[in-house]
């Protein structure tokens, strides 16, 4: 049972893509409920209803900032549930699309394709407290330099940063730009063979972290501002049931596929 949540359109591309996502999703025999969120019906009151009505299945189909709003309130809304809900997408962009590479798609067809396939893999999923869930990665960025304090549970570390990332995994990354090499340097070092290694960035990856900045930053998700520092974020690993295009290795001129989890 499939149970779709189609982001509002903005524009008739939009449109487009939404028909053409229904039209495939029934040409593979995985048509199912189809809603969109409105001002008298959130996001999360559609997920309690599909939850209600015993969907066990959520497809988003959408942008990727779509996606994690959805991913954010399907698991908000499992903490008190015990049985198993499965997440779909149907991603909207494909070229630099956080979601669609999870789902290992590269085109609308495809993406279709998979839902009937129902592979599933279990991926780990980032909370900023207070459940506040991400399965693409986080950023901050400012035109000035500001000083970050990043506490993990055996050490802290002390930085002066312009960008910083944190992707679902607990990987933290940070840059300054300040102090990189300027195009011009860096064109000039190529232009005579030269590499030019990134000595300006660092990441370290944790179980946990406390993140403070002073001043106070920005945390955005997909261009959209969901936090504000200082926060604490967590890694759940194997949290989120996503259904992926199944893995294929090639053995001896022969294609052997990966164990296939039919829910």
């Amino acid at each position: 049972m499939y149970y779709y949540l189609l982001e509002p359109p903005k524009s008739r591309s939009n449109r487009i893509f939404q028909e053409q996502s229904k039209r495939f999703v029934t040409r593979f025999g995985v048509a199912g409920e189809m809603v969109t969120p409105n001002p008298a019906r959130s996001i999360d009151e559609l997920i309690e209803i599909a939850l209600a009505k015993g969907y066990v299945t959520i497809v988003s189909v959408g942008s990727d900032r779509f996606a994690n709003k959805v991913v954010s309130s399907l698991l908000g809304a499992l903490s008190s549930i015990d049985h198993r809900i499965v997440f779909g997408c149907i991603p909207r962009e494909y070229k630099n699309s956080t979601i669609a590479t999870l789902c290992h798609v590269t085109s609308l067809e495809q993406a279709c394709e998979v839902l009937r396939s129902r592979y599933i893999r279990v991926q780990p999923v980032g909370v900023i407290s207070p459940k506040k869930y991400f399965v693409t990665p986080l950023s901050l960025q400012s035109k000035e330099p500001f000083q970050m304090f990043a506490q993990f549970p055996d050490y802290q570390l002390i930085s002066d940063a312009t960008h910083i990332t944190l992707n679902p995994k607990l990987t933290l990354t940070w840059t300054n730009i300040h102090k990189q090499l300027s195009p011009f340097k860096k064109w000039t070092q190529e232009l005579f063979g030269k590499s030019t290694p990134d000595l300006y960035s660092s990441s370290f990856t944790s179980s946990t972290l406390t993140l403070e900045t002073n001043p106070h930053q920005s945390i955005f998700c997909e261009g959209e501002i969901i936090a504000k520092t200082p926060i604490q974020a967590t890694v759940i690993p194997d949290l989120l049931h996503f259904i992926v295009k199944r893995d294929t290795l090639s053995v001896q001129g022969k294609e052997e596929k990966d164990r296939q989890t039919a829910d």
